[in-house]
């Protein structure tokens, strides 16, 4: 007897089942509840995403005071980060970019403001757009070149017209009477600082908040915030600030937080490069894309209550509420 049990396979018929029940049991329970919550700040970049009222911005400020130097861009509808530290209007001097520099930005304006299921502006027209910009005419010979270029076809010169004419805040005598927060530079106070950017005309927020982020990512050595990036995400390809930092990264001692309620926004490519995400409740194609990151289920990042949280960072998993 002794020595069949001693020949015999370590799994042999009851204790066979007995592991495979012991392994399922294993693989449903939900282990990522005895992850240790996050208590300091990480190294890099960070990607926050979550549905409305899911607690990303009550973390993101709770992130902030770990942190020493930072700025934040408050896209949120009531402005959640006004009085957090010295405060400023956001704005941007286009009449002071060089031409390159205010195509970029009618670009990721542009971008930025077209919707999912909205067609009407391609890739192709993005481009003319660019073109047109990069001759260095100003807004308003920007949209007085739209009307009347005979190089670029009636229908993109009318739905590029269209929608660049939102950055205008009114028109004198045909003429487009810029929108004021796109008539001078803001002055940023040091940090830590926010800058306002009210999300109220999407075309302007999208060109104001981009072109602040480019001044504030060439500064190196200090953290940079958005919350409600998926308002200014842009939605063609044209690379913007946020992605140009976490494709460049810690090169330029810059770490990036990007809150959004959809962490699609960034693009595939750049989403592996982040390092450090914290996820709370999402649904859809967001969650699978979570859980992938995370390891877990996808019910695991559906069913996260409001302020619940699932981290996956460098130096490991983390979990907890805010």
């Amino acid at each position: 007897m002794a020595s069949s049990c001693k020949n015999r396979p370590p799994f042999f018929g009851w204790e066979r089942v007995a592991g495979w029940a012991v392994a399922e049991l294993l693989r449903e329970a939900p282990y990522w509840r005895f992850w240790p919550p996050l208590k300091g700040p990480v190294e890099g970049h960070l990607l926050i995403a979550g549905s409305s009222g899911s607690g990303k911005t009550t973390f993101l400020k709770r992130y902030l005071s770990w942190v020493g130097k930072w700025y934040v861009v408050d896209l949120t509808e009531e402005g959640e980060y006004v009085g957090l530290a010295a405060t400023v209007e956001g704005s941007v001097d286009l009449a002071s970019l060089n031409a390159e520099e205010q195509a970029l930005l009618y670009s990721l304006g542009v971008a930025a403001t077209v919707g999912a299921r909205e067609a009407a502006v391609s890739a192709v027209q993005l481009g003319a757009l660019k073109l047109l910009a990069r001759r260095g005419l100003g807004l308003d010979g920007l949209l007085e070149e739209l009307r009347t270029a005979g190089d670029i076809p009636q229908l993109t010169r009318e739905v590029l017209f269209t929608k660049l004419s939102a950055a205008c805040e009114g028109f004198e005598n045909g003429r487009c009477r810029p929108h004021p927060a796109l008539t001078k530079d803001v002055d940023l106070p040091p940090p830590p600082a926010v800058i306002r950017v009210s999300p109220s005309n999407l075309l302007v927020a999208a060109i104001v908040a981009h072109g602040v982020l480019a001044k504030l990512l060439k500064r190196g050595g200090v953290f940079v915030a958005v919350d409600e990036y998926h308002k200014i995400a842009p939605r063609l390809p044209v690379e913007d600030p946020v992605e140009r930092a976490l494709r460049e990264g810690r090169h330029r001692g810059v770490a990036l937080a990007v809150a959004t309620q959809n962490p699609l926004d960034v693009k595939e490519s750049l989403a592996s490069v982040v390092g450090n995400y914290v996820f709370f409740n999402l649904a859809g194609p967001a969650a699978r894309f979570a859980a992938e990151v995370l390891n877990v289920p996808q019910w695991a990042v559906e069913s996260l209550k409001p302020g619940e949280y699932l981290a996956k960072l460098r130096h490991g998993p983390a979990a907890g509420a805010v």
